[in-house]
């Protein structure tokens, strides 16, 4: 289908002698290492779909300046300034995410002597402790990228079906990248399994924070949120409400289902979008945040807009993750319960998200590019 221009075949080792100055690693453990690679191409194909969605935004750019309907370049109209905003949007946020991992990961690995004896193993332990955040790298840049893509096509019209525009080969490239590394559906199962697991072993404080919201939906204390005018405030608590919200969901899975939770994988799919949504809305928020505080809230507006855009629409879409779930795992007063807690952890006032929006595209297509450096 895509990616012609590489030759995948199969190649078969079998009984073949290496050179013990060639081993890699210990022998007997070379799925340690085979796993950590898995780690860094995650993170390296997450990271690279914010490039492929970059180049595909400048083609939709031009072609929309560029194709006239009613006698008006097609840029001027709301529903494309909407997919161009979107776009836009759902950029900032996988680039917000591969900044802030490869981030940690470095800092991880500064202190690490490539030549010395334990380089290895320091190097990966560093990409370990990152795992779940490469997974969610990985399925979050993809799938913005697949969005973007398809967006483009749909700019381009009859002519984005068509093999002499950049567009039809894009998307026909990217479309492998929900496979490459573990499908996305794999990541989803294993973001859950790893934070299990690591809360099992006590390295993760997940169940005494789901138990501390169980008593609060049993409760039903009143909401301590107080009014803030700071920029970004709304969405903070937005932010705080999602990650809330996945432990709700989390919690009362593990409750419910014990070790036969592997079978719901619905509900572990469910649970892994509103982690992963959580990971991408503090990603925009604390690199926006940044920005504020090196400049001001007016030389910040563009990614206050980006993130506020991205962080409404992925409040949206775990509130809906969320229900789903809970709809599975609960029912008569138990269920109305946690849903009662939920539109408090959610609770927010729809932002002009339309306005945001014509903002994002009117900036891009002044630049002619995406408007972040």
């Amino acid at each position: 289908m895509g990616i012609r221009g590489s030759s995948t075949t199969p190649l078969n080792l079998e009984n073949v002698p290496v050179p013990v100055e060639n081993v890699l690693g210990e022998i007997g453990k070379g799925h340690q290492i085979a796993f950590n690679i898995l780690n860094v191409g995650r993170l390296k194909l997450g990271a690279g779909c914010v490039g492929g969605a970059k180049y595909l935004l400048v083609e939709a750019l031009r072609w929309a300046k560029q194709r006239t309907a009613f006698g008006h370049p097609i840029a001027d109209l709301g529903l494309i300034k909407e997919k161009l905003g979107e776009m836009i949007a759902k950029t900032y946020a996988v680039e917000s995410m591969s900044y802030r991992t490869t981030g940690m990961i470095e800092q991880l690995l500064e202190g690490v002597h490539q030549g010395a004896p334990t380089a290895s193993a320091e190097t990966l332990a560093a990409l370990q402790e990152y795992a779940v955040e490469c997974s969610i790298l990985k399925v979050m840049g993809t799938e913005a990228l697949h969005f973007i893509a398809d967006e483009s096509v749909q700019i381009f019209g009859g002519y984005g079906f068509s093999s002499e525009y950049e567009v039809e080969r894009g998307f026909r490239d990217q479309r492998v990248n929900r496979i490459f590394e573990g499908t996305n559906e794999i990541n989803r199962l294993l973001i859950v399994d790893m934070l299990l697991k690591r809360s099992m072993k006590g390295q993760l404080a997940l169940i005494p924070a789901a138990e501390k919201l169980a008593d609060e939906a049993l409760s039903l204390a009143p909401s301590e949120a107080t009014p803030d005018e700071a920029p970004l405030a709304e969405e903070t608590r937005l932010a705080e409400g999602v990650k809330k919200s996945a432990l709700l969901v989390a919690g009362s899975a593990v409750r419910k289902y014990m070790m036969g939770l592997e079978k719901e994988q619905e509900i572990i799919g469910a649970t892994s979008n509103l982690v992963m949504e959580s990971y991408a809305m503090e990603s925009a928020l604390l690199r926006a945040g940044k920005k504020i505080e090196k400049s001001s809230p007016d030389g910040a507006a563009w990614d206050v807009d980006a993130a506020r855009t991205y962080l409404h629409a992925a409040a949206d879409r775990a509130e809906s993750d969320a229900r789903r779930a809970l709809a599975r795992i609960a029912e008569g007063d138990m269920l109305r319960t946690q849903l009662a807690l939920l539109r408090r952890f959610l609770k927010r006032t729809p932002a002009d998200t339309i306005g945001l929006k014509r903002r994002l595209a009117d900036r891009a297509l002044e630049l002619n590019r995406y408007p972040f450096a």
